[in-house]
């Protein structure tokens, strides 16, 4: 299932809404959950082992925040990929 999240910070229980393996989209606001902070780090390492995180390049760059600033293992995708990712998963949830 794709999961996309528009709001920081993000409510845990959005997360808890999640299965393994299931892809989680981090878009506007959003992207700022990925940088990488203190705080930030215990949280994003547990919930990436079941996870796979991604966020537009446009959405970074329009909010600052550089490539090098972000986890490793969240992909970042382009704007014209969205529409393959949105295709390949047969349920979309959004959370606004």
């Amino acid at each position: 299932m794709l999961h996309i999240i528009n709001n920081f910070p993000i409510d845990c229980s959005r997360l808890e809404q999640t299965s393994y393996g299931d892809t989680v989209l981090l878009n506007d606001n959003a992207v700022y959950a990925v940088k990488k902070t203190e705080k930030s780090d215990k949280i994003f390492k547990r919930v990436s082992r079941h996870l796979n995180f991604c966020v537009l390049s446009s959405d970074l760059l329009s909010r600052g925040v550089s490539t090098s600033e972000i986890f490793r293992s969240v992909c970042v995708i382009e704007d014209r990929d969205l529409s393959t990712i949105t295709e390949e998963k047969t349920v979309v949830r959004s959370c606004n």
